[in-house]
């Protein structure tokens, strides 16, 4: 397919001057180059025989680089100058006369027979039968295109022409077509513009379109956008400085710089340059990274000024890659320090993502300022993409200057910014929440030191969530087996822990922690601890304790039960601290204990004392104390004393008989049915004993006379020795079967039936 040399040649007139141009040219010229050259000597200057050489030049210049195509235009344009000279290359002659009349008769034929095609398209579809004629009717089609050929008045369809030399494809039909478009009839250039829909044809249209007649405008526009030349960015981007849809489109794909400038241009509507940044998601993303800055400053400058347009140039930078390799060298430090002087906080959070994308080492400096401004302002903005940054930004295992930093910032955050559901979490807690369980899963054993140096300074705010997370780090380190000591400052954290019922879950760390690095200062703490501190996972750690070092669990205990007793009231908490301290305090020492917790104890906690001595699983010594306090029992807990005389019952404590022998006389129903119930304990016991006692006599009686009559088995007296056996199974005596079964061998029928029917009675 050939290509316009209209453009060429307009360019040719600027660089070099109307004046000849037939000296040689320099080696460096392109075959293409020379071609144009050789346009120019011979449409221009008239100058065949220094057309005819420039052609040669560019004819060989073309083979040499296997550039076929330049090559057959080059020598075509050889064979057109050389006809022209009348010196045409021998076997390619011009038709001769009467064969070029015959073609001329049948192309007037047929532009005759489609003389009132008048569109484009249709001529398009008829104008075949001429192309096939060939490039020798050029001449007739081009005085048909200018209204020249007519029979009889009749004038010949320009379209038709039109359509046939644009088909033909030729260097010189579509000189002729762009030579036409000269001409001052409107038809003349519509027909032209109606086919030239060619890339070759792109100057063409690009004076088309400033044509005076409007149809003609809109047909090179069309074919315009319809191209993806780039030289015809400079009239399409008039088109979108009008608000035209696909002339922005078009920018999109082609030249989104361009696009940019109209998104810039504030002279512009304001709905128009919002247009011009939605159209950037067609643009291919390559393209964008280089305006990834200018697209970043939009969102700055507009951020207060035109919402709508920083939120489209938002979404239009986003479409940008990651900056590599030189482009990261070049562009990345000025896109820093736009994306860095976003200050608006509905768009920073955004900046720090950019920042991210192209792993810029300014992302810290853009969260902290971001982080600052919501501090100062009070604004919560985007605080769940602050806490997804946060994560990125720490790495999977910190070092303690890191944790130390991010820790202080976490500490900042204010007490009133309200909960959050992160991305990377379905909870919903707080900034510092999240923030420091990070930290936790982050931190190591070498960490541990650092969260309890850092104690001192966190306030009472975020005291909770603080613990929360140091605990989670312990659960961490527990799991995993890691080696790990505990500092020497630990204990004020671990303290509170307990005071605050804090707890991570269903397998709190504190009980393990307290059992495995012995920290018996902690169990006093126990005391004070809410209920749902005190489970069975840190009542089996301190059981575990008592069982390693008994002493030193009753001397932490003792302060803390002691702290309690000494209270003028108890409230529910307290009572079931009393319970439960009794409960895991090492056996052997409870009683001991217990008094000595008794003898000092309030008046308002004693009545619980009683309850816990009563109601707790204590060594048998208890139920001696507890007939010695029975008095006190009746007189501050009067409910305990049916339990009371259960465990007089159940130990048959007989100490207790005197009690029991009052209570059953007691006008209290409840107490004297108690009492009643431990008395029958009492007598079924005495009774059970007098029986056995008596049963054994009886058991003891059987043997002697067992052992008497197998003695007189070996009697000699067959009457005694028949009685005998007789006697033995009346007694069922099994003892005596292995006698019996030796008197089988004597010859005495009677006896033998005797001893048998024994056996069979005993059962042997």
């Amino acid at each position: 397919m050939n290509y316009s040399l209209l453009p060429s040649l307009a360019l040719a007139l600027l660089a070099f001057g109307a004046h000849s141009q037939t000296q040689t040219a320099p080696a460096t010229q392109t075959p293409r180059a020379l071609l144009e050259r050789g346009a120019l000597a011979e449409e221009q200057q008239r100058d065949f025989a220094g057309a005819q050489k420039l052609y040669e030049q560019a004819e060989a210049a073309a083979k040499a680089a296997g550039d076929t195509k330049t090559a057959a235009e080059a020598s075509a344009a050889k064979e057109r100058v050389l006809a022209r000279q009348g010196a045409a290359t021998p076997g390619l002659a011009r038709p001769d006369q009467a064969l070029q009349e015959q073609l001329r008769q049948r192309a007037m034929d047929v532009l005759f027979g489609l003389r009132s095609v008048n569109d484009g398209l249709t001529a398009r579809g008829n104008a075949g039968q001429l192309v096939d004629l060939g490039p020798e009717i050029a001449g007739v089609l081009e005085e048909a295109l200018h209204g020249t050929l007519k029979i009889r008045g009749d004038q010949a369809s320009p379209f038709v022409a039109a359509a046939a030399l644009a088909g033909m494809e030729t260097a010189d039909t579509d000189r002729l077509l762009i030579r036409a478009f000269d001409s001052p009839d409107p038809i003349v250039r519509k027909a032209v513009v109606g086919v030239a829909k060619a890339p070759r044809f792109l100057e063409l249209n690009l004076r088309a379109a400033s044509d005076p007649v409007a149809s003609i405008r809109a047909d090179a526009a069309a074919m315009l956008l319809n191209s993806s030349d780039v030289r015809a960015a400079e009239f399409i981007s008039k088109l979108a400085r009008d608000g035209s849809n696909t002339g922005m489109n078009w920018l999109a794909k082609h030249a989104p710089e361009r696009l940019l400038a109209l998104a810039e241009d504030t002279d512009l509507k304001r709905e128009w340059r919002e247009e011009a940044l939605v159209q950037f998601k067609n643009a291919n993303s390559a393209q964008l990274t280089p305006l990834q800055t200018r697209l970043a400053r939009l969102v700055r400058l507009n951020a207060g000024a035109s919402k709508a347009i920083a939120e489209a140039a938002r979404k239009a930078a986003n479409g940008a890659p990651e900056l590599k390799d030189a482009q990261r060298e070049a562009l990345l430090p000025e896109l820093e320090r736009e994306l860095l002087a976003i200050d608006s906080l509905d768009f920073d959070s955004w900046a720090i993502g950019r920042l991210q994308v192209n792993a810029s080492s300014r992302m810290e400096d853009a969260f902290r300022a971001a982080f600052e401004r919501r501090r100062s302002s009070g604004n919560t903005t985007d605080l769940d993409d602050l806490v997804y940054f946060a994560e990125r930004l720490l790495s999977e295992r910190v070092d303690t200057a890191q944790f130390e930093r991010w820790a202080a910032l976490a500490l900042a955050a204010p007490s009133n910014w309200p909960s959050i559901t992160a991305h990377s979490s379905s909870r919903t807690a707080r900034f510092e929440e999240y923030l420091l369980d990070h930290l936790a899963f982050a931190s190591s054993a070498a960490q541990v030191s650092a969260w309890t140096a850092l104690w001192a300074r966190v306030p009472d705010t975020h005291r909770v969530a603080y613990t929360r997370a140091f605990l989670q780090l312990l659960r961490k380190l527990l799991d995993s087996g890691a080696e790990f000591t505990l500092p020497s400052d630990v204990a004020p954290l671990l303290r509170f822990a307990l005071q605050q019922s804090i707890q991570i879950g269903s397998r709190n760390p504190l009980g393990e922690v307290i059992a495995r690095f012995e920290l018996y200062d902690l169990l006093g703490t126990l005391a004070a601890a809410p209920r749902k501190t005190r489970g069975s996972e840190i009542e089996r750690n301190v059981v575990e304790l008592g069982k390693r070092n008994p002493q030193a669990v009753i001397q932490a205990l003792r302060s803390g039960l002691a702290a309690l007793a000494a209270q003028p009231s108890l409230s529910d908490d307290n009572e079931h601290a009393l319970f439960w301290l009794f409960a895991v305090t090492p056996q052997a020492s409870a009683v001991a204990l217990w008094r000595e917790i008794w003898k000092d104890a309030a008046p308002g906690a004693r009545s619980t004392l009683l309850a816990v001595l009563v109601q707790n699983e204590f060594p048998a010594e208890r139920d001696t104390l507890l007939v010695e306090l029975y008095p006190q029992i009746e007189a501050l807990a009067p409910d305990m004393r049916n339990p009371a005389l259960n465990r007089f019952g159940w130990g048959l404590v007989e100490a207790a008989l005197p009690i029991l022998e009052r209570e059953i006389r007691s006008p209290d129903g409840a107490v004297r049915a108690a009492a009643m119930e431990v008395a029958n304990k009492f007598r079924l016991h005495r009774e059970a004993v007098a029986e056995f006692e008596a049963w054994r006599k009886a058991v003891t009686v059987e043997e002697t006379t067992i052992a008497e009559l197998s003695k007189l088995l070996d009697n000699r007296n067959r009457d005694v020795v028949l009685g005998a056996v007789k006697a033995l199974a009346i007694l069922r005596a099994r003892p005596a079967l292995p006698a019996l079964v030796k008197l089988l061998e004597r010859e005495d029928k009677e006896l033998q039936a005797a001893v048998k029917a024994a056996i069979d009675t005993i059962g042997g």
